[in-house]
Formats: structure tokens, C-alpha cells, sequence
């Protein structure tokens, strides 16, 4: 059962505005709101975790919020290009987007692929990335785009159904939340009721260590899509990104296959050796430096 603006299930407790409650701003009925303030993370993350129990006992679709988020602005991407289109087939069927990883280089252009599929299906976009720079980097993208984005931790203000994508890091988003400001406090609560139509996990592969795993289980989506170029842990927990994801590695290239293709540039490459500087060396021989330092540091080169 798919719940539209009329079926969408909540629960407010208090009297609310009239507007408000017409507009269904969460479609979780197990996260009590009062006036204007949600109540505290942990009640947001126990609420979501009845739903989805709830939910899958009864086999239904998890509701998307037609206000809470609005969605990707169809026509605000760019045209793609034929690889890119084959990456967006493998995730898109019926025109219903899939959950799984999306495997590529650098350059391969993983972030408007990403956002293409996830134009396919309704609602918010939450993106998360490891570094405050990808972020930025994603918010540029997205708001030269003309998409409305909200950044978490930058932005001050949160209000349900004006953004179509909102950006966070995968560190705000898993920390202690009792170490967070009041303010941020309450907004990550209120980012954390969007019941988002996709979930986008930049640099996927980071996902499966022990803190940042817990994200998966906060945020309630539709389809998650992950990308990363190093779809490799030293750790061997990457065979757990399909249990968190939802779904396998839909598309995968290599550098060498693009360039075969005409697409990507060939590289030519040589190694030249130079010799450690005699000092140098007989530091490292005993020991008593660091000798990556001094490797780096060797007056050679």
C-alpha cells in the first residue's frame, strides 16, 4: 500500500494549526510533534524503528512525504553521457529506482549519476559524504543547479518541504548527539522524521566501519544508492555493504574499460628511483626517525 497526502499516518499530539496538520508534515505516526519542535533523537530513532518493524509486518511500502520533501526538479541535470546512461539503467527498472553501489572512477561523474537515478523516484534526497569538502562540493553542484538544499551544520534554519536534497556528514549524523549544540540538536531531529525517497552514501566503502554503519539505521528511505571509486576495506566489511545498502553492486567499471572505450584518456606512466640521501639513510638504518619522514623528506628528490 503506497500512502498518499491524505493516507500518510501521523500522530500530533496537542493542538496544532490547521495548515500543519493539513500538510501532513511527517508521515510517522510514532514521532509525537508538539507545535513547532520535535521531541528528542533518541525518540525520533525509537519511533523509526517501530515503523519499520510495523511496516514489514504488514507488508507495505514505506511512505514517502510529498510535502517534507519535494524532490529533484526534473530538468535541472545534465544530459548524460552513454556510460553514465548504462549506469542509470542498472539501477532504474519499470521506473522504479533499485537499491546497490555504483562502482566507478574518478571522473566517471558518480555524483550527477547518482542524482539522475535518484530523480526516479519521489521525495527528498539525503546525501552523505565524510568530509565537510565533498559536501561543499555536492551542495555547489546541486545548488547551481537550482535545486533547494539544505546543509547540515551550516544552515540554521530546517523547514519540512522546502528542500530537495539535504546534505550532512556521515560524522554529524553518527556522533554522540548529546555532544551537539541544542540548536543542531534539534535539527538533525527534524531532518531525521523526512521519510526520504533516496539516501545517497558518498565514498560507500567507508559505510560498513562500526560508527558509520549506524546511519543506515537512522534514516528511513525509500532506495539507497551508494558510490565510490575504492570499493575495497582492509578490514574485509565491505561484504556487508549489500545488507546495509539493501542491495548489491548494480554497476561496476575500471579506468582501464573507459579508456578502451575512448572515454577516459590513457595514462602513460614510469617509475624513477632516487637514491636516499647518505645522512638519511644511515638515520633510518638506526632507527631513531621516522622513515616515511625521512623518505619524504630525502634532499634527492
Amino acid at each position: 500500500m503506497a500512502h498518499t497526502a491524505d493516507t500518510l499516518p501521523h500522530l500530533m499530539l496537542g493542538p496544532l494549526p490547521k495548515r500543519l496538520v493539513t500538510e501532513h508534515r511527517i508521515p510517522l505516526d510514532l514521532i509525537p510533534v508538539y507545535g513547532s519542535n520535535v521531541v528528542g533523537i533518541s525518540e525520533v530513532l525509537k519511533g523509526l524503528k517501530k515503523l519499520r518493524e510495523r511496516l514489514r509486518a504488514e507488508g507495505k511500502e514505506v511512505p514517502v512525504d510529498p510535502v517534507t520533501g519535494r524532490g529533484l526538479p526534473l530538468g535541472v541535470l545534465p544530459p548524460l553521457r552513454e556510460h553514465q546512461v548504462q549506469a542509470v539503467q542498472s539501477f532504474v527498472k519499470d521506473g522504479t529506482s533499485l537499491s546497490g553501489t555504483l562502482d566507478a572512477p574518478p571522473g566517471f561523474g558518480k555524483t550527477f549519476t547518482s542524482l539522475h537515478i535518484a530523480k526516479n523516484g519521489p521525495g527528498a534526497v539525503l546525501i552523505l559524504v565524510p568530509t565537510t569538502i565533498a559536501r561543499d562540493q555536492w551542495c555547489k553542484t546541486l545548488r547551481t543547479r537550482g535545486v533547494s538544499t539544505f546543509v547540515l551544520g551550516e544552515d540554521r534554519v530546517f523547514r519540512w518541504g522546502e528542500n530537495g536534497a539535504i546534505l550532512a556528514t556521515y560524522w554529524l549524523m553518527t556522533t554522540k548527539h548529546t555532544a551537539l549544540s541544542d540548536q543542531l540538536s534539534e535539527t538533525l531531529s527534524k531532518v531525521l522524521t523526512v521519510s526520504y525517497g533516496t539516501l545517497i552514501l558518498d565514498e560507500v566503502h567507508k559505510v560498513p566501519a562500526p560508527i558509520f554503519s549506524t546511519v543506515c539505521g537512522m534514516v528511513f528511505r525509500q532506495t539507497t544508492i551508494g558510490c565510490t571509486a575504492t570499493l575495497v576495506r582492509s578490514d574485509g566489511k565491505i561484504a556487508d555493504l549489500d545488507t546495509l545498502i539493501g542491495g548489491p553492486v548494480r554497476f561496476s567499471i575500471t579506468y582501464d574499460a573507459l579508456t578502451e572505450q575512448g572515454l577516459f584518456p590513457k595514462v602513460e606512466d614510469s617509475v624513477l628511483s632516487v637514491p636516499m640521501h647518505a645522512d638519511f639513510a644511515d638515520r633510518m638504518e638506526d632507527g631513531a626517525f621516522n622513515k616515511q619522514l625521512l623518505t619524504t623528506l630525502n634532499p634527492n628528490k
